[in-house]
């Protein structure tokens, strides 16, 4: 008898305890009403089909994605690059001094190329049809290749004032402005020589090289940020890059329907403009050399 009760009482123990762990791992009815707060993921956002008793999982398209939804875009951050110590470091401290030069080789390397090209080179008199072919896809591969112009267009819409100020006070906008705005006539320079290259382009590998060569050194910036985080540049330079500014997320915020419509215009505007200032060029250039006029 006594072994028999065990028996039962076992069995109940076992049966209770299967009972608590498939308890546990459905759905709690909600008490208000409302939504379980204990749903996984998943299960928050799909909906069970009473027919069949399994769980449908909502199907994401393209179609509900909106322009005008605020959760469309994802967060932003500062980028990892020397650029973002012009704002994030003290004026006069070694990261913003570094920073500094780093922006005055980039600049004066620019510069340098695009005199050395406006002064010594000369329009071919006519170019061969791959060299031709070369120039307007090179057209396609300068503009995907650089990401100043949008990054600096890009951050200075994404973070307004108010929200860099409630973020980091001791932070002055103006820098963080100027910072983009550098990073904005820095693209314009790498494009201006790259147009100036294609026009006097004669073959096809000297494109492709020139073009890399100019990429190179707009990403010097991000090429000292990685040596900085690895300590190649001292304690103080990785000091500066474990910064707390490169960790918060910019959320999208709310804004003035217009003035939303203006910031996102702009944007593909000048993607458009550039585009069509290349090809503008290109096609003059190209015209004249087959009607013979740099003879």
């Amino acid at each position: 008898n006594q072994e028999a009760t065990m028996t039962v009482g076992g069995e109940a123990d076992i049966e209770e305890a299967t009972s608590v762990l498939v308890g546990s791992s459905e759905e709690s009815p909600p008490q208000d009403g409302g939504s379980s707060k204990e749903q996984t993921s998943g299960r928050a956002n799909g909906k069970m089909d009473p027919a069949t008793g399994m769980q449908r999982i909502p199907v994401v398209t393209a179609g509900d994605f909106d322009d005008e939804k605020e959760s469309d875009e994802e967060a932003v951050q500062f980028p990892d690059s020397t650029h973002t110590y012009l704002f994030s470091e003290p004026v006069l401290s070694v990261p913003f001094m570094f920073s500094l030069a780093i922006i005055f080789i980039s600049y004066m390397c620019l510069i340098l190329a695009l005199v050395d090209n406006l002064s010594s080179g000369k329009i071919p008199v006519n170019v061969s049809t791959t060299v031709r072919i070369a120039q307007y896809m090179s057209i396609i591969i300068a503009l995907i290749m650089e990401e100043e112009i949008p990054t600096g267009l890009y951050l200075l819409r994404r973070i307004p004032n108010a929200y860099l100020k409630r973020e980091f006070p001791e932070i002055s906008y103006w820098m963080f402005v100027g910072s983009c705005l550098m990073r904005i006539t820095m693209g314009y320079l790498f494009l201006a020589n790259v147009l100036v290259i294609l026009i006097y382009a004669d073959g096809v590998l000297d494109i492709f090289y020139d073009v890399l060569a100019l990429q190179f050194i707009q990403e010097l910036d991000d090429i000292a940020f990685g040596l900085s985080k690895m300590r190649v540049l001292g304690q103080r330079m990785q000091t500066a890059t474990m910064s707390s500014v490169f960790e918060v997320q910019f959320e999208k915020q709310r804004q003035v329907q217009g003035m939303k419509w203006k910031m996102k215009f702009a944007l593909k505007a000048i993607y458009f403009l550039n585009l069509v200032g290349f090809l503008v060029g290109m096609i003059i250039v190209s015209s004249r050399q087959m009607k013979g006029v740099y003879y």
